[in-house]
């Protein structure tokens, strides 16, 4: 029995020995890549978010880190913070490349991550745990990212979700600035990659700039070029910081007044504001939005009469509605190879629709749409016509287009 003792410590002992690790390069699951020269470096140990503080930056540097041997290289730079106390908090990545030293962070930024992700309380501190990793690749062997780690102190304030205000002519209540009509947030959650307003009363054939103060025009966006597409009514924006600088862009303005026939509210505008938090690039939308539903009925969309179909709104589209679709003609149904469309699923005929302004006309070569009609006139699909459409209503210029597909 003793033998045996001795002969299984023998066999232990030269497993061990014969896994001694001299040049530390043979594990290749779990090898640490430990100091590697990067040490991380921050502006101040505490930081206080607030109203005054939102828009400033917080730049953290570091140094290189330096391979475990020649054969290795950085792959790439990550930025990771999370709070102390938060073990199960979703940690804030930046993932950089290989040339980065340091990082810029808007504190608004770094606020907006905290109001949705952390627990905190306003006007209390936070510890925060900023780390810098260094990805290590090449050679045979896996080894850890090499890392540093500092300590940030954060308080954040109650900050108000931002606000723009409408300032210039096309705002119904005067020019100036304290009386600029406010565009604010309505996503879910507290976000500042996209603002909207879909019910805003504006002045047509009206200019006007997307103030960052209600005391002032300047900061404010103003239009670079137009975004391209068919139907989109947007603008790639610019923040403009003065009067001087305004002069190189140009304002944003409204259309023509609605046509005296159309339905909903007259002269309702939708403004959205899409963002580049990095940049603080913008690109907005602004139109006149039809505030009633649009339905189609009709065997032209449905094959048979009595299903109605409701059009669609997309904020980059704002000037129209629209359905996209297999349109048919009358040989396919068997029927008419009409529709009409109406504010209500009623097909009685009761509430208010759109109609051609001549019965059972092509829609995909007379545009023109009334509301005040007589009997029950339809626009008809030619014999033939049948295949994929866009359908586009819009209701401020009372005008109807069918795009094929």
């Amino acid at each position: 029995m003793k033998n045996i003792f001795r002969l299984l410590m023998f066999v232990g002992l030269l497993s061990f020995s014969s896994c001694k690790d001299e040049s530390g390069l043979n594990n290749v699951f779990d090898k640490p890549a430990e100091g590697g020269g990067l040490e991380l470096t921050l502006p101040s140990e505490s930081i206080v978010i607030d109203e005054t503080t939102q828009w400033g930056e917080y730049k953290i540097s570091w140094t290189d880190a330096i391979p475990p041997t020649e054969e290795y290289s950085i792959a790439g730079y990550k930025i990771m913070v999370h709070p102390v106390e938060q073990s199960t908090a979703t940690p804030l990545k930046i993932e950089l490349g290989p040339n980065a030293r340091s990082y810029t962070f808007v504190l608004r930024d770094l606020y907006l991550y905290i109001f949705n992700n952390w627990n905190y309380l306003f006007g209390e501190a936070m510890e925060l745990k900023v780390e810098v990793l260094a990805d290590v690749t090449g050679g045979q062997f896996y080894y850890k990212p090499i890392k540093a780690e500092q300590t940030l102190s954060v308080t954040p304030q109650d900050i108000p979700v931002r606000s723009f205000y409408i300032v210039g002519d096309a705002n119904p209540r005067g020019a100036g600035a304290d009386l600029g009509i406010e565009v604010g947030c309505v996503e879910q959650g507290y976000s500042d990659q996209l603002n909207q307003n879909l019910n805003i009363i504006l002045n047509p054939n009206s200019k006007f700039v997307l103030s960052l103060s209600k005391d002032s025009k300047f900061p404010c966006y103003m239009r670079k070029k137009r975004l391209e597409g068919d139907f989109v009514d947007g603008w790639e924006a610019v923040l403009v910081e003065s009067e001087a600088d305004a002069a190189n862009y140009e304002e944003f303005e409204t259309l023509n007044p609605y046509q005296e026939q159309s339905l909903g509210d007259k002269n309702n505008y939708a403004l959205s504001i899409e963002y580049d938090q990095i940049s603080r690039s913008a690109n907005v939308y602004v139109g006149r939005r039809c505030t009633v539903d649009v339905y189609a009925v009709g065997d032209a969309v449905a094959r048979s009469w009595g299903t109605w179909i409701k059009f669609s709104w997309d904020y980059k589209f704002p000037d129209v509605v629209f359905l996209a679709q297999e349109f048919f003609d009358s040989p396919t149904t068997n029927n008419e190879g009409n529709f009409k469309l109406h504010t209500s699923q009623n097909y009685t005929g009761a509430g208010e629709s759109w109609r051609p302004a001549a019965g059972n006309a092509d829609p995909r070569a007379d545009n023109r749409v009334v509301t005040q009609f007589g009997g029950d006139p339809k626009w008809h699909m030619p014999d033939g016509s049948v295949g994929n459409y866009i359908c586009v209503l819009n209701n401020a210029d009372l005008t109807i287009m069918m795009i094929p597909m």
